[in-house]
């Protein structure tokens, strides 16, 4: 509803059409600065010729040659050797604590979240369990206090 104070019903239509116009101009210029700010894969990749069942099957020596490889290295540098984990492997290793890709964690958290979580070595799980429930306690306090009272209750 449009309210008018003294105006005439000539004025009245004018201005309700010029509104109209500068709404749709907005939402046009918020349409396309989304379409072009925004990537959409939704942490997905185009499938490629290599996820064809049978490039795997001919690539899988291969595959598993360079796994066995990756893993001596890691286990050699990280266990025998203690030298410390670089940012990527960080990430990898925070990833595989919740489960995902380094590549879908990294297009799913902010990187000044995921530089705290680096920060707080959430590669470990307790370090991460904490950092998750002061989040949620950030994010969402009333959830956070349901959800403190139910675990008292169920213990």
């Amino acid at each position: 509803k449009y309210i008018y104070i003294g105006a005439s019903m000539k004025n009245k239509k004018k201005a309700k059409k010029s509104s109209k116009e500068v709404l749709a101009k907005l939402e046009a210029e918020v349409t396309e600065e989304l379409a072009r700010n925004i990537d959409i894969e939704g942490g997905y990749k185009n499938p490629t010729f290599r996820d064809l069942l049978f490039c795997k099957v001919v690539i899988l020596p291969y595959t598993i040659a360079t796994y066995l490889m990756w893993h001596g290295d890691w286990t050699y540098r990280h266990s025998i050797k203690s030298e410390p984990y670089s940012d990527d492997e960080k990430i990898y290793l925070i990833s595989r604590q919740l489960g995902t890709s380094s590549e879908a964690l990294k297009a799913n958290i902010p990187a000044e979240e995921l530089e705290e979580m680096i920060e707080r070595e959430c590669w470990v799980r307790a370090n991460l369990d904490r950092f998750q429930e002061e989040q949620m306690m950030r994010k969402h306090p009333g959830a956070y206090k349901r959800y403190k009272r139910w675990v008292k209750k169920t213990q």
